[in-house]
Parts: structure tokens; sequence; C-alpha cells
């Protein structure tokens, strides 16, 4: 079934159809393994809403390392948006195959320096997720990025990866904090507290 018209009769009802219908659908995508890439893919390449996306990913996580190639390629291509550039990443950091986790891990540090903040807030997550302290001095630098979200993922990750060079310059940064409240900077420093 998973060659047949039922991927499309899947997608199309997966797109639609309300969250109970999508939960239902997942395990479904899940046993079609192969024959469920496609349509995923597509889903997420097209749909808007987050949650239908969020749906597809969690069937792509179920189908595991089979999806793995096929995603893997999508990244390669780079002719995906930024949202499901991000998804196909978080699926990625999900499955955890061995197989696949030289390859991905090149194309993860491509986007660690990305134009794009967004992508780079991921792919430090993917990063962290996959080769931990490999990550070391990729975190590090992102603690100056011009973008306080992507500095957020990289104090998160000094913090998960137990960086002792992290601890440092973190505390080093809560010393040249201003006292001077403001929400962003209150946030680093929250994160901060939380990376400790």
């Amino acid at each position: 079934i998973g060659t047949g018209a039922v991927p499309a009769l899947l997608k199309e009802k997966f797109l639609a159809g309300k969250k109970e219908i999508r939960t239902a659908i997942v395990p479904i995508f899940g046993s079609l393994e192969i024959g469920a890439i496609a349509p995923l893919l597509e889903i997420l390449k097209t749909s808007e809403d987050q949650w239908v996306r969020k749906n597809a990913c969690e069937a792509l996580i179920q189908i595991g390392p089979v999806a793995a190639a096929h995603l893997l390629d999508a990244l390669g291509q780079q002719r995906i948006s930024v949202e499901t550039t991000c998804d196909i990443l978080r699926v990625l950091a999900e499955i955890k195959t061995e197989q696949w986790k030289t390859p991905l891990l090149k194309i993860v540090m491509r986007y660690c320096s990305h134009e794009q903040p967004k992508l780079r807030e991921q792919a430090f997550h993917t990063l962290c997720l996959l080769g931990g302290k490999e990550g070391d001095t990729l975190f590090l630098s992102g603690l100056d990025d011009p973008d306080k979200d992507v500095r957020k993922r990289a104090v998160w990750c000094l913090g998960m990866i137990k960086s002792q060079r992290g601890a440092e310059k973190m505390v080093g940064m809560l010393k040249e904090m201003s006292p001077s409240p403001s929400p962003e900077r209150e946030l680093l420093e929250t994160q901060i507290y939380h990376a400790f």
C-alpha cells in the first residue's frame, strides 16, 4: 500500500485534518516506512502549520534510520525553507543513528555559521544532541553571536556538555553584564544559571 494511492490520500487528510486525525495517521505513516517519506517531506515543505509539521516530524522519527538518507539528501540540496530545514535537523537529531552521524555532523556544522539565526540556533541544538563535546568550540563562538536566541542556545549547549571553558566564559559574561534590567539580559542571565 506504500506505493499506491494510500500515501497521497493520507497526505491529503494529514494536511486538512484535525490534530486527532493527524495523530491517528502518524503510526500508519510509520508502518509504511519508505513509502511515507516522500509525502512526509512534501508536508514539511508545503505546510505553514507548525503543528502539522511537528506531527510529520513525529512520523519521520517513527520511521527511523530508513528516513535519514532521504532527509540528509533534502538538506544537501539546500532548496528548502528555513522552517523545513529546522524541522529536518530536529528529526535527524531524534533518530540518532550511527550510520548517518558523520555526514550529518558535517552538514550541521555548516549550518552553525548560516546567515539565518534560526538555522544557527537549531544547528547548535542538533550538534549538541548528536556530537556533544565535538561542538565545544562552535558553542563557545556562539556566545558572541549577534542573535540573542543563538547565544541562549550556545549557553544551553555548553551547560549540557559540561564545558569547563564554557563555564569560565559564562562567569566572565555574568561579571560584565550591566546591572540595569533588560528583558534580553535577564533571559540570557537566567539561561546561564540553568547551564551551571
